[in-house]
């Protein structure tokens, strides 16, 4: 569950108690009664008061913790308390995490050796030796290898 609080409004332990009495009464709702699951609770806000910061920041635990993951009869209870700023900048790192993994543009020599390594067995002849790969042709339009 996610709680947005407007621009304006900082976190403190009034939106904090918030936060926490919203997962009271979903773990209390009777539809919920036995199902196994983590549930996370989540307050997004604007910054974070200097007097919840010890809670949030501890050491040991992942930043934004606010509760210790909790068992409560049949479910495991997270609270978080994020600011906006700390969740797109690690969807930012992500992001680009990926964009890295994409940009991967290995050489020809180095693609063959890959396929001569995993499919050796299903490559043309001509290709089965470094040595065979053939040169770019005289004349002719040359096409970069993908």
């Amino acid at each position: 569950m996610i709680e947005l609080k407007a621009p304006s409004v900082d976190a403190d332990r009034e939106q904090a108690d918030q936060i926490d009495d919203y997962m009271q009464a979903v773990l209390n709702d009777p539809r919920f009664a036995n199902v196994e699951t983590t549930w996370d609770f989540c307050l997004v806000v604007r910054k974070i008061k200097d007097r919840l910061l010890p809670r949030v920041r501890q050491a040991g635990q992942p930043e934004g913790l606010y509760s210790e993951p909790t068992s409560y009869e049949h479910a495991r209870v997270r609270v978080w308390v994020r600011t906006w700023s700390e969740i797109l900048r690690e969807a930012k790192q992500r992001l680009e995490f990926v964009k890295d993994g994409i940009d991967h543009n290995p050489s020809l020599e180095q693609a063959l050796d890959y396929l001569r390594t995993r499919h050796g067995d299903l490559i043309p002849d001509q290709l089965r030796q470094p040595a065979a790969v053939p040169g770019p042709r005289s004349g002719g339009v040359q096409h970069p290898a993908v």
